[in-house]
């Protein structure tokens, strides 16, 4: 069936970074400021910190609750005693801006195929599951590729305020689209408990990328599994 909107998960579909990458950019990125304010932590302390920060948002995450990056920022700042009002606040807009220029890529043949699918067309969104990097980042990302004008909505978690698969961020998406759920709108994603089990809850037709990362978990399969996503399309005619 050929679709009439196909919207994209982004981490490990769309988009994706060196493993580690963003942690470490934000570990840098608030030791810096800690070292600007002349606070030097005992050994271990900061990252005991920012892997409490990571357990809050996948707590959140696994519990289907609504989780901003913000949260886990204000969590960092405020274990850190030795600092006042002023310089909390400095610590969680560094942990929070650092990874503004995170070296990340887009996944093969990525590009190409969201571009023919608008040239044919077809409606475009993003359903994602935000990190400890804010949504705004991620679109910042997709602009510099050129990528960005080819979408017609967005559903990030951290402005929806639900994680999929919650049905929310999925009739977001597709309130932003102006289309109704049905099988000739797709959802492609990676992930089996979010990706296929939401999509599928809001009438969409399934739609697994394996490219990156092969979920071989024993929950409920897509309806078609894709290695590369050029296979979508095939279905254009």
């Amino acid at each position: 069936m050929r679709p009439l909107a196909v919207s994209f998960d982004f981490w490990n579909t769309l988009v994706v970074g060196p493993q580690g990458l963003l942690s470490g950019m934000r570990r840098e990125a608030v030791a810096a400021t800690l070292a600007e304010h002349g606070v030097e932590l005992a050994a271990g302390d900061l990252d005991r910190h920012l892997e409490l920060a990571w357990s809050l948002h996948l707590e959140a995450w696994e519990g289907g609750r609504g989780f901003h990056p913000r949260e886990a920022a204000t969590s960092v700042a405020e274990a850190i005693e030795e600092l006042d009002a002023a310089g909390r606040e400095r610590v969680a807009d560094a942990f929070l801006q650092a990874g503004r220029a995170a070296p990340l890529r887009l996944t093969p043949n990525a590009a190409e195929t969201v571009a023919a699918l608008s040239e044919a067309g077809v409606r475009l969104g993003i359903v994602c599951d935000v990190g400890l990097t804010g949504s705004g980042h991620l679109r910042a990302f997709l602009d510099r590729q050129g990528l960005l004008r080819h979408f017609d909505g967005w559903a990030f978690s951290d402005e929806v305020g639900r994680f999929k698969p919650a049905p929310e961020i999925f009739a977001h998406m597709l309130g932003q689209l102006a289309i109704e759920p049905g099988p000739e709108v797709w959802h492609v994603g990676d992930l089996r408990r979010t990706d296929v089990a939401g999509a599928r809850a809001a009438g969409l037709t399934t739609v697994r990328y394996r490219g990156i990362e092969d979920d071989d978990s024993d929950l409920p399969e897509a309806d078609r599994v894709i290695d590369d996503l050029s296979e979508l399309l095939a279905e254009l005619g």
